[in-house]
C-alpha cells in the first residue's frame, strides 16, 4: 500500500469576491427609472410553461429575451427567483433558489441550480437583468414549469460506476481529496471507500457530493462519519424519492477527524485502470490518479409515483407473434426450412419472410403449415411464384376460417428457380432467436430460427370509460395519460388535448412517453366520468414494410388522475380492472397506414358522461405485453394536429359512381368530408399523390399500404367524417359510393404534422426561387409527424436516421423543431446497440441493418445542429456517452485509419456515383471535429483533445487516399467535390481548384446537379464557399431536368424522392410495384439553409459560440437575384435582414440585430462608392465600428438594434 501525503491551501480571494458580488447586488434592488430594457420570453426548455416535465433528469434550463429600443445593449447580470407561489417571488422570500447576482450575459440554456426538484410540483420563476446601455430591467412577468409523475426506470445503458481496485491511498490529513464525475442517468448514492490506520477513536471525516466538474460547484447533499473503517462504503444519499439527477458532480472527502498517529485515507490507484470519466483532485488541486468510489441507480420502487396499471380488453385471438429481425438466411435449394411455434388461441395466418437474390423468372417455393411438428398433419400448403425479399408470404385456412390453438409446423420447400440465384429464409442466431419454438433445416431441428409471424383477423379498436365520484373543492386536477398504441381522452363529453397520434411513435420495449393534462376544469364534483378511444397506432398496428404487431398484440391505456381539493385532501384515480369496455364503436378499424373505417350506426352517444348503461361492456384486465414494464418519459415533442382544411379544386367523374377530387397540393395528412345520405350508405375514401394518364388514381408506389378509408352513413342530415387514428400522402381522393354527383366542396384536405412555430421566413424578387421556399416549406410540414419520418405516401413513413441529419440545416430555419429533434434525438440513445452502432431507421424496424458512419452519424451531428441554432446544451449532455461509444465502434472498427464504404453512398445519383469511402470517411472526420467541440463544450478537455487529434488524423489520410495533388476528389463527381469541400477536407491550398472542378462538373451537365442524397445538401454551400456564387445561382434558377425548378414546373407541390419521379419507370421485374418512388420527400430538397446564409446573408458567427449569439450578415447580390429578405428568430429574438441591389448599382441593406446579441456585417461596394448608416457615413454612425473597406467591401460591428445602411 502507498501512502502520500497532501496539504492544503486555503482560497485567497473569497473576500474580494464577495465583495464583488454586493456591490453587483446593489444594482438590482429595484430597475433604474431611466431602464429601456424589458425582459420576456420567458421559457424552460425552449418550451413556454412546460406541463409534467421530467424530474430525474438533468436541471431544467432557463431562457428569456430582452427588449430595447436603444442601440448596443448587452446583458451583463441576472438574477433568477424560484418559488412555489407566484406571490414568494420576492427578494428574501423566493422559497426554492434564489441565483443571487451572477455576472454574466447568458441569457439561453441557464441551468437552474437550485435544489432537487420534486415530482408534480408547480415552480413559479422570474428574472431581472442589468445591461450595459439601458440599465436595470423590471422584473420579468413571473411564469412557471410543472414537474410530472416520476418513473423508476434509468436512462438506457445507465447501470452506475463502480471504481473499486485500489493500488494506493491519499492521506486525507487537514486537507481534502476530491473526485468528479459523470452520472449518466440518475442515482440515489454516490459512495467513497477509505483505509484507516490506528485512528483510535472518535475519528472521521466529512463526504460532500457538489455539482459541477470541480470544486467551486452548488453542494447538494453532505455526511459525516465516525469511526471509519478499512474497505467500507460510506455513502452520501439523494433525499427520499429524489434522486440526483444525470449530469457532472464532485465527490469531496474533508475535515478529518482523527487521533495520536492515526492515518485516514482515500484509496484509489494510478495504473491503466483508473476511471477515465473525471478528474481526482487533492486540496483543490487536479492531480492524475483517482478514488476508489461507486455510483448507485435508483431502484424503480424507489421513486415510482405511479399507481395505475396498463388495462386492455380481454380478446378471443392469440397473443400474434412477430419474429421480424433478421441476421441471416438459409438456402432453400434442394432442402427445406421450418418453424414450430405454439398459439395459445386461435389465429388467422401463419407467414414467412423470405429473401431472393439474382433468381430471374419462374422462381417459386411451397410454404407448408402442419399440426404439431415435421410429421404432423398438413392444414395449409401453397405455391409462391416471383418471391420477392422481404415480402412476407401468408398461409390461411380458407373462406375466412381460423387455425386453433395449439403446436404447428411452418415450412418451405420445393424450391424452383433458374441459374445461380438463390432464395432463402431469413433467420436469427443471436439471443433474439424466437424461443418459443424450434428452427428446422431438413427435417432436423437447427439454431436460431426462421422470421415469422402468426397473425390475427384486425379488431375494432376499443372505448373504454369508468365513472368516478370525487369530492367538492377541486382546486388542482392533473391527468397523466399513456397509451400502448394511440388514444383519444374525453372527461364528462370533453375531448382533452388535440393531439391526433398520441403518446407518439417509440420503441415500445425500451421506453413509453406519457402526457399530461391540467384538467381541473374538466371535472365536477360529484359523478365524473372518464373515457378513452384507442387505435393501434405503430404499437399493434402496420409500421413500414414489418406488417402488423410489431411490438405488441391489441392497444392499451394507462391513466392516473391526481385531484386535490382546497382543504389539501387529495383523491386519485387509476386505470385498474374496474374499467368496462367494448369493441362495438364506429371506428370499425384503424390503422396509421391502411386507413380508417367508420360507421357511424354504431356511434355510442353519450358514452363518456355520466348515467351511461355500459352494463353490457367487458371489464378490462391487465395488460402484461411489450412496454407495460418499460420506463415511462412524458413527452416532449409538439403535439401532432390537424390544421386548417384546405378545400378540393375540382371534382371530375370517373364513371360508375366514381369521382376523384383534387385538392390542388400534396398533404400528409387525412379527408374532411361533407355528406348527405342514407343509413347505411356506405363511402369509400382513396387516396393518391398522382393519376394516372387514364386519370385514375395511380396507387403503385404506395405499395402495401392500402390508403383507404370508409365511412358508413348514420342518416338524419349533413354528417361530417375526418379520420382520427390514420395519416396518407395525397394530393388527389377518389370517393365512390355516392348516389349523385358531388360538389366540389363535398371534400377538404386536412394536414396533420407536428404543431411547430414558424421561425423563419425568406423572399426574393424572384418568382421561382420564392415558390421553390414555400414548397420546402410544405415538404418539411408533412415529415413531422411524432418523429421526422422519410415521407408520409408509402409503406414506409421511418425515421431513417441519415435523412434529417442532411436536411436538418432547412428544418432548422423555417421552423422551430427543437424540442421535437430532441425528442427524437433520446430516441437514439434508446435504439444504440451495446457495442455503440446505431441501426438506420429510429425507432427500429427489422427491416434494414446497423452502423457506418454516414447512415448513423446523426447522434453526433442532430445535437450538434440543434446546439449552433439554439445555445442548447441539454442534448448535448444526455446524449454525449452514446456519442463517445458511436465514435468509438467506428475509430476500433476502423483500427485507427479510415473506414470502409458507405451504405446508401449518394443513394439516387443520377448515374455519378462517388465512391463509397469518400462519402462514409467525410462524415467520419466531421463526426470526430464535432465531437471535439461538444466536449470542450461540456468541460471535457482531454476527450475534447483526443477527438481533435483523430479529426486531424483522418482528415490527412483523407486527403491522402482521396484527394490528388491537383485538387482533384477520387470518383471525379459533383457529389465528391461537394462533400470534400463542406466539410472542409481538401488543404486549403487546393479548395479554389476543387470548387473550380465541382463548377466545370456542373457546367459539363448543363448547370444540372447529377448528385444524389449524399451530395445535393453541400453542393450550393461548397461552390459558394469557392468563389462559384455565379454558378450555384444558376442551378437555384433552373427549371429544365434534373433541378428543383424542373419538379414545380411538373406541377409538384412538395418535393420528390428521384429528379425523374414524374417519369420513373416501373421495374418489371416488381410484379407491378413501382417500388421506391415518392412525391413527397426531403434528401434532395436541401438548399433551405443556403438561401439563409448565402442569398438572405445571415449566418451565426461559430467565432462568437453557438446559438446566433454573433451574426454574420453577408447579402451576395448575383445575376439574377437582386434582393432578398430574410428574419430568423433566434434563442435571443429576431434577426433581420434585408437587402437590395438597384439597377445602377446602388446597395441597401437593413439588418436587425436583437438584444444580447452584435453582428459583423459585410457591405458590398462597387464602382468606388462609400457605405453609409442612417444617411451618415459609417466612421461616424452612432453605434457602428468600422473594421475595415476596400473597393469590394466594408466591414462594420454592431450591436443589437436596428440599422439601415446604404451605399452612394
Amino acid at each position: 500500500m502507498e501512502i502520500r501525503w497532501r496539504e492544503r491551501r486555503a482560497p485567497a480571494l473569497a473576500v474580494l469576491l464577495a465583495c464583488a458580488l454586493a456591490l453587483m447586488a446593489s444594482a438590482f434592488a429595484a430597475p433604474h427609472a431611466e431602464a429601456a430594457v424589458s425582459v420576456g420570453g420567458l421559457t424552460v426548455d425552449r418550451t413556454v410553461e412546460p406541463l409534467g416535465t421530467e424530474v430525474a433528469s438533468s436541471p431544467p434550463r432557463l431562457g428569456w429575451k430582452l427588449s430595447s429600443t436603444d442601440r448596443g445593449v448587452r446583458q451583463s447580470s441576472y438574477r433568477v427567483l424560484v418559488a412555489t407561489r407566484a406571490d414568494l417571488l420576492v427578494v428574501g422570500r423566493a422559497d426554492v433558489w434564489d441565483s443571487g447576482v451572477v455576472a454574466s450575459s447568458a441569457s439561453v440554456d441557464v441551468r437552474y441550480g437550485g435544489p432537487a426538484l420534486t415530482s408534480t410540483t408547480r415552480y413559479w420563476w422570474t428574472v431581472q437583468v442589468a445591461t450595459t446601455a439601458s440599465g436595470t430591467s423590471a422584473w420579468a412577468t413571473p411564469t412557471w414549469w410543472e414537474t410530472g409523475l416520476r418513473d423508476g426506470a434509468a436512462a438506457p445503458g445507465w447501470s452506475g460506476i463502480e471504481q473499486r481496485a485500489a493500488t494506493g491511498a491519499d492521506r486525507l490529513g487537514t486537507g481534502s481529496v476530491g473526485q468528479t464525475f459523470t452520472a449518466g442517468g440518475t442515482f440515489s448514492k454516490a459512495s467513497g471507500m477509505f483505509v484507516e490506520y490506528g485512528t483510535g477513536s472518535p475519528s472521521g471525516l466529512t463526504l460532500s457530493l457538489y455539482s459541477g466538474r470541480g470544486p467551486g460547484g452548488r453542494l447538494l447533499a453532505s455526511r459525516t462519519f465516525t469511526n471509519v473503517r478499512t474497505d467500507v462504503w460510506l455513502d452520501v444519499d439523494a433525499p427520499a424519492g429524489s434522486p440526483f439527477p444525470a449530469g457532472d458532480y464532485y465527490l469531496l472527502a474533508h475535515d478529518l477527524r482523527t487521533s495520536g498517529d492515526g492515518m485516514l485515507g482515500w484509496w484509489g490507484h494510478t495504473d491503466g485502470t483508473k476511471y477515465a470519466g473525471g478528474t481526482t483532485y487533492v486540496n483543490g488541486v487536479a492531480g492524475t490518479t483517482d478514488r476508489v468510489f461507486r455510483v448507485v441507480p435508483p431502484s424503480g420502487d424507489e421513486l415510482t409515483d405511479w399507481s395505475a396499471r396498463w388495462i386492455e380488453l380481454p380478446s378471443d385471438w392469440a397473443r400474434p407473434i412477430m419474429q421480424g429481425r433478421a441476421t441471416g438466411a438459409d438456402q432453400l435449394t434442394g432442402s427445406s426450412l421450418g418453424q414450430t411455434f405454439t398459439a395459445d388461441k386461435p389465429f388467422a395466418t401463419a407467414e414467412g419472410r423470405f429473401v431472393e437474390f439474382g433468381t430471374g423468372n419462374p422462381s417459386s417455393l411451397r410454404l407448408s403449415l402442419y399440426s404439431g411438428g415435421p410429421g404432423g398433419t398438413l392444414l395449409a400448403s401453397r405455391t409462391f411464384s416471383n418471391v420477392v425479399t422481404d415480402r412476407w408470404l401468408a398461409l390461411d385456412n380458407g373462406a375466412g376460417r381460423t387455425f386453433p390453438a395449439g403446436s404447428y409446423y411452418l415450412v418451405a420447400s420445393d424450391l424452383r428457380t433458374s441459374g445461380d440465384g438463390m432464395l432463402g429464409w431469413w433467420g436469427t442466431t443471436d439471443g433474439s432467436a424466437y424461443p418459443g419454438g424450434t428452427a428446422y433445416a431438413n427435417g432436423i431441428p437447427a439454431t436460431g430460427d426462421r422470421l415469422f409471424r402468426v397473425t390475427i383477423p384486425e379488431q375494432a379498436p376499443p372505448t373504454l370509460r369508468k365513472q368516478v365520484t370525487l369530492g367538492s373543492g377541486i382546486v388542482r386536477a392533473r391527468a397523466y395519460v399513456s397509451a400502448l398504441g394511440l388514444y383519444e381522452l374525453r372527461i364528462n363529453g370533453r375531448r382533452i388535448g388535440e393531439d391526433l397520434y398520441a403518446p407518439g411513435w417509440t420503441d415500445y420495449a425500451r421506453r413509453v412517453k406519457f402526457q399530461t393534462f391540467d384538467v381541473t376544469s374538466a371535472l365536477q364534483s360529484g359523478a365524473n366520468t372518464i373515457g378513452a378511444t384507442l387505435a393501434d397506432g405503430w404499437y399493434s398496428g402496420t409500421v413500414g414494410g414489418a406488417g402488423r404487431y410489431l411490438y405488441g398484440s391489441q392497444p392499451a391505456f394507462l391513466m392516473q388522475l391526481d385531484v386535490t381539493y382546497s382543504d389539501g385532501r387529495t383523491a386519485t384515480v387509476v386505470t385498474d380492472t374496474s374499467w368496462r369496455g367494448t369493441r362495438e364503436g364506429p371506428v370499425r378499424a384503424a390503422d396509421l397506414y391502411m386507413g380508417e373505417s367508420y360507421d357511424a350506426r354504431k356511434e355510442l352517444g353519450a358514452w363518456s358522461e355520466n348515467g351511461y348503461d355500459d352494463s353490457g361492456w367487458t371489464s378490462a384486465v391487465v395488460a402484461t405485453g411489450t412496454g407495460t414494464t418499460a420506463p415511462r418519459v412524458p413527452q416532449t415533442h409538439p403535439e401532432t394536429k390537424a390544421h386548417a382544411p384546405i378545400p378540393a379544386v375540382s371534382v371530375r367523374s370517373l364513371g360508375s359512381g366514381r369521382y376523384v377530387f383534387d385538392l390542388g397540393k400534396e398533404i400528409g395528412g387525412v379527408v374532411r368530408l361533407e355528406i348527405s345520405g342514407t343509413a347505411g350508405q356506405q363511402v369509400t375514401l382513396r387516396h393518391a399523390p398522382r393519376l394516372q394518364p387514364s386519370g385514375e388514381l395511380d396507387v403503385g408506389m404506395l405499395r402495401s399500404a392500402r390508403a383507404t378509408d370508409v365511412y358508413t352513413l348514420k342518416g338524419g342530415g349533413t354528417e361530417v367524417y375526418q379520420p382520427r387514428f390514420t395519416l396518407h400522402g395525397f394530393r388527389y381522393v377518389e370517393v365512390s359510393g355516392l348516389t349523385a354527383a358531388p360538389a366540389t366542396a363535398m371534400v377538404s384536405g386536412v394536414p396533420v404534422n407536428a404543431d411547430v412555430r414558424s421561425v423563419g421566413s425568406f423572399s426574393t424578387g424572384d418568382r421561382l426561387v420564392d415558390e421553390l421556399q414555400s414548397v420546402l416549406r410544405a415538404t418539411h410540414l408533412s415529415h413531422f409527424v411524432t418523429i421526422p419520418i422519410d415521407t408520409p405516401e408509402r409503406d414506409e413513413r421511418l425515421g431513417w436516421v441519415g435523412e434529417p441529419s442532411v436536411s436538418g440545416g432547412g428544418f432548422l430555419f423555417n421552423y422551430d423543431i427543437g424540442t421535437f429533434l430532441a425528442s427524437w434525438a433520446d430516441e437514439l440513445r434508446y435504439a444504440q446497440r451495446p457495442n455503440g452502432q446505431l441501426p438506420h431507421v429510429v425507432p427500429f424496424v427489422p427491416l434494414v441493418g446497423d452502423g457506418g458512419a454516414y447512415a448513423t452519424d446523426a447522434i453526433v451531428h442532430i445535437p450538434y445542429l440543434m446546439w449552433q441554432r439554439y445555445g442548447e446544451t441539454r442534448s448535448l449532455e444526455r446524449l454525449y456517452p452514446a456519442m463517445v461509444s458511436w465514435i468509438e465502434q467506428l475509430r476500433a472498427s476502423a483500427g485507427g485509419g479510415l473506414l470502409g464504404s458507405a451504405s446508401y453512398a449518394d443513394h439516387l445519383n443520377l448515374d455519378e456515383p462517388t465512391p463509397g469511402g469518400v462519402i462514409e470517411n467525410a462524415n467520419y472526420v466531421r463526426a470526430a471535429r464535432m465531437l471535439s467541440e461538444i466536449a470542450a463544450e461540456l468541460g471535457k478537455p482531454a476527450a475534447a483533445s483526443d477527438y481533435a487529434r483523430l479529426a486531424a488524423t483522418l482528415r490527412t489520410a483523407y486527403q491522402s487516399a482521396y484527394i490528388a495533388g491537383d485538387g482533384r476528389v477520387s470518383g471525379d463527381s459533383q457529389a465528391g467535390y461537394a462533400i470534400a469541400i463542406a466539410f472542409d477536407l481538401v488543404p486549403p491550398a487546393l479548395r479554389d481548384a476543387a470548387g473550380a472542378r465541382l463548377a466545370r462538373k456542373i457546367a459539363d451537365r448543363g448547370d444540372h446537379l447529377v448528385t444524389g442524397y449524399s451530395g445535393t445538401p453541400y453542393v450550393l454551400q461548397a461552390l459558394t464557399a469557392t468563389g462559384q456564387h455565379a454558378t450555384a445561382e444558376r442551378l437555384i434558377v433552373r427549371d429544365q431536368y434534373p433541378s428543383w425548378g424542373y419538379m414545380l414546373s411538373r406541377g409538384a407541390t412538395t418535393f420528390w424522392e428521384r429528379w425523374n419521379s414524374d417519369t420513373f419507370v416501373v421495374d418489371p421485374n416488381s410484379n407491378g410495384n413501382a417500388g421506391m418512388n415518392s412525391f413527397n420527400h426531403l434528401p434532395l430538397a436541401t438548399f433551405g439553409d443556403w438561401l439563409y446564409r448565402d442569398v438572405g446573408g445571415l449566418r451565426n458567427d461559430p467565432d462568437g459560440g453557438a446559438g446566433y449569439r454573433k451574426l454574420i450578415v453577408e447579402p451576395r447580390p448575383g445575376a439574377t437575384l437582386k434582393s432578398a429578405e430574410t428574419a430568423l428568430q433566434t434563442s435571443y429574438g429576431e434577426a433581420s435582414v434585408a437587402w437590395r441591389e438597384a439597377a445602377g448599382g446602388d446597395f441597401t441593406l437593413d439588418v436587425t440585430v436583437p438584444v444580447n446579441v452584435t453582428a459583423t456585417v459585410r457591405i458590398p461596394l462597387t464602382g468606388g462608392r462609400a457605405a453609409f448608416e442612417g444617411g451618415t457615413p459609417i466612421a461616424r454612425a452612432a453605434g457602428v465600428a468600422v473594421v475595415s473597406t476596400s473597393a469590394t467591401e466594408a466591414v462594420v460591428t454592431i450591436g443589437s438594434g436596428t440599422y439601415a445602411f446604404t451605399t452612394a
